[in-house]
């Protein structure tokens, strides 16, 4: 006697009870593939994907408690199983899924859209995802979700979290958190707290999309973080040295000291 193929296992994660019905209904119309919990908030999601390491998840882009990120995030971009977004319409959140060529589905799910992505869970599943570097679309676009698309091109956003590759896993880490950035070449070094990570990327382009409000260019390869500032001092020539609340001493250099000289901090 044969036995049955293991079927594909998957999870529904979204907080609309009709969502979860259309998604069910089209995997099971789909042989191989087996629905194996239903979620409804990121913390649900992660436990479930955790404990039943499913192959293929459907999760919500605005689940309740951090929605699709939150999900990401904990489970870390290269430990999640292929993934499909649910967005309830063709809209900005949409095209910037496009444009990661990340899986998703709207909702309500209509039309040959369902069979393309189901055909790109299967050959996921089938061949792994270490060819189509999945995991790393997915922490770059977790990385920048945050960040409203200005004049729709990626370099107009604002970086709300840095992605950071230590060895075998991915760490984020929020710019509010980065008290300086540091130039060298085609790479910068985020100074956090007692420790610095290394960055690919040019000062210039990093500064471009960072929030104005809160950093400041000081020097032609130092960034700073303005409310990291304590107190500022004149030094020589007319520069000025920037005294951080950690002790670190910064050149301030005369071209850019109105940046922090008469920048406003926020409240």
């Amino acid at each position: 006697m044969m036995r049955e193929a293991r079927k594909i296992r998957a999870i529904i994660a979204d907080s609309d009870p009709q969502v979860r019905d259309s998604v069910r209904a089209v995997t099971t119309d789909q042989p191989d593939m087996h629905v194996i919990a239903e979620c409804v908030s990121s913390s649900e999601a992660i436990r479930a994907i955790q404990a039943y390491r499913p192959e293929i998840v459907f999760v919500s882009l605005d689940l309740p408690e951090g929605g699709a990120r939150n999900v990401v995030e904990r489970v870390g971009p290269d430990r999640m199983p292929a993934t499909v977004f649910l967005t309830p319409s063709d809209s900005d959140a949409a095209r910037g899924l496009d444009a990661h060529a990340l899986d998703y589905l709207v909702t309500p799910i209509v039309g040959a859209a369902v069979q393309t992505v189901l055909a790109s869970m299967r050959s996921r599943v089938m061949n792994g995802r270490a060819a189509d570097r999945s995991s790393e679309k997915l922490a770059d676009y977790i990385a920048n979700a945050a960040a409203p698309p200005a004049g729709g091109t990626r370099s107009s956003q604002r970086i709300a979290r840095f992605m950071i590759r230590e060895r075998d896993r991915i760490r984020f880490i929020a710019a509010e958190d980065v008290d300086w950035i540091e130039g060298a070449r085609n790479y910068v070094r985020l100074h956090v707290g007692e420790r610095s990570h290394l960055l690919r990327g040019p000062l210039t382009a990093i500064l471009e999309q960072l929030d104005p409000v809160m950093f400041a260019r000081i020097h032609r390869s130092i960034i700073v973080n303005v409310e990291r500032i304590n107190e500022v001092q004149p030094w020589l020539g007319g520069d000025y040295v920037a005294i951080l609340r950690s002790g670190e001493r910064l050149r301030v250099s005369r071209n850019f000291r109105d940046a922090v000289v008469r920048k406003p901090v926020k409240a």
